[in-house]
């Protein structure tokens, strides 16, 4: 049986670990993100994925919940996303230095 150490398993290469740890946090952002701002007002449920991806059926009653309840909310949940990834990249760099 082979000898595995710790060092097998990190990235060799920095561009690696920073792309590694900006995707890991851009997913936890936006689960964070569609957890907290996912909610439709006044109903309480979660916005279905399909619908928050823009996969809809051409009628004006979702037309209208798009453009009235859902949009703020995407917009807030892609705001936490780009703040993971940018929180992904300062660990990276952080640990890089490290």
């Amino acid at each position: 049986m082979a000898n595995v150490n710790d060092e097998d398993f990190q990235p060799q290469n920095s561009i690696e670990s920073i792309l590694l740890f900006t995707l890991l946090f851009i997913v936890i952002g936006f689960f964070v993100g569609y957890l907290i701002f996912g909610k439709i007002p006044y109903i309480n449920t979660y916005i279905p994925l399909d619908i928050f991806f823009g996969i809809t059926k051409q009628n004006i009653l979702a037309d209208i919940l798009i453009n009235t309840f859902i949009e703020p909310i995407r917009q807030k949940a892609w705001i936490s996303t780009a703040i993971g990834g940018g929180l992904g990249i300062l660990i990276s760099f952080l640990r890089k230095n490290r």
